[in-house]
């Protein structure tokens, strides 16, 4: 029998001495990957109370209105989707055999609470600028955290936040190629001093 924490919950074989969880399988497919890649938490430097910074224009992303409020609004859920995703992964890590995979794995869950915090600092930028995130926020965080998530397995859950960060994956492919960002306050391509003005 496998615990519902098991992610690899195939019926015992006949060979095996207990019924302990099955540990997460290490696929041959991604060796070569795991050696390639790695994932090393990042500090987000971006201080938005900073008095030498410019403010953030109301319409930070090229001047456009709509690019604007899309970006904001899937800011406003991230916070709290990256700690569902550390409270999903974490009781998993200690499933895991290979030393690369659990490495990658607690270097996701650093980066996700990084991420955490730089998103929430932004959403303090969207409410100085007078929009109201507050209701939307406490109803989004009641259903999924409060209703959704408590009547999810956990591996319904796991299966969740592999949606999540390939849907993430998606849209910060297409955002980066398309350079829509390239013009905002601190991308890349700009310096802080040549950042836009509120407008």
């Amino acid at each position: 029998m496998t615990s519902k924490n098991s992610i690899a919950g195939n019926p015992p074989s006949a060979d095996m001495t207990d019924a302990k969880p099955s540990p997460v399988r290490d696929d041959p497919s991604t060796a070569g990957f795991l050696n390639t890649f790695n994932i090393k938490p990042r500090r987000f430097r971006i201080d938005y109370e900073s008095q030498t910074q410019a403010d953030v224009a109301n319409k930070w992303v090229s001047g456009d209105a709509f690019l604007t409020h899309w970006m904001n609004a899937y800011t406003i859920i991230i916070p709290e989707g990256e700690k569902f995703i550390v409270r999903t992964v974490k009781p998993f890590i200690e499933q895991i055999k290979s030393a690369e995979l659990k490495s990658q794995v607690s270097g996701l869950v650093a980066q996700e609470l990084s991420h955490s915090k730089a998103h929430a600092k932004f959403s303090a930028v969207i409410e100085r600028q007078g929009f109201n995130t507050k209701l939307f926020s406490s109803i989004y965080k009641f259903f999924s955290y409060k209703i959704m998530e408590p009547l999810s397995p956990p591996l319904m859950c796991l299966a969740i936040v592999v949606a999540i960060e390939r849907i993430n994956e998606l849209i910060a492919e297409i955002t980066l190629q398309s350079k829509v960002l390239s013009p905002c306050p601190f991308s890349p391509s700009q310096s802080p001093a040549s950042a836009p003005s509120k407008s």
